[in-house]
């Protein structure tokens, strides 16, 4: 997964194998704004993935959710049982949810974003898995950082070609122009 430089490929990629390797029913990953207010949905993979990225959802850092604890405190919120969690915010889109953890994505000490993952059975977070999924999350701050990265070195390169190609442009319609002179 952290070798691809296409980041919405990656997140995607990410979630559907969460859900796929791991039994989950849903799992998400939210990004945080640059202003460092809301969380959005940039992947989704569960029974209600398509329509939860129709809608833009979105949460706001700090707010009454497992995402919005996560991406406020930076720190793994693992929830065993949904329905005795004062944070859990109940989504109407996944009804079957009885556990949820969320885990922040970061890189360099900077919170870029949530792993949030749900399941149909609860108590299903045992230490192991949570080790698991931080751990997974902590590559996620890493190759978000390289795809960036990446697409930053892209567009230098890409405005120094025209830049080159500008001067050479340049050049060449000052030495026609000397020659004509």
């Amino acid at each position: 997964i952290t070798t691809s430089l296409n980041l919405n490929e990656l997140l995607q990629t990410t979630v559907r194998l969460i859900v796929e390797r791991f039994g989950f029913y849903h799992s998400g990953i939210f990004l945080v704004d640059s202003g460092g207010k809301r969380a959005s949905l940039r992947a989704a993979y569960g029974p209600s993935a398509g329509e939860l990225m129709r809608r833009g959802h979105q949460l706001d850092v700090g707010s009454d959710s497992i995402v919005g604890w996560a991406s406020a405190n930076q720190k793994p919120r693992v929830v065993a049982d949904v329905d005795k969690d004062p944070v859990h915010k109940k989504n109407p889109l996944l009804p079957d949810t009885r556990a949820e953890a969320g885990f922040p994505i970061s890189y360099g000490g900077v919170g870029l974003g949530v792993l949030d993952v749900q399941s149909t059975e609860p108590q299903i977070f045992d230490e192991e898995m949570v080790i698991v999924l931080q751990t997974l999350a902590n590559q996620l701050g890493n190759a978000i950082q390289n795809t960036t990265l990446s697409a930053s070195s892209r567009l230098e390169a890409t405005d120094a070609d025209r830049l080159y190609r500008a001067s050479l442009e340049i050049a060449q319609a000052t030495s026609e122009e000397a020659a004509l002179a």
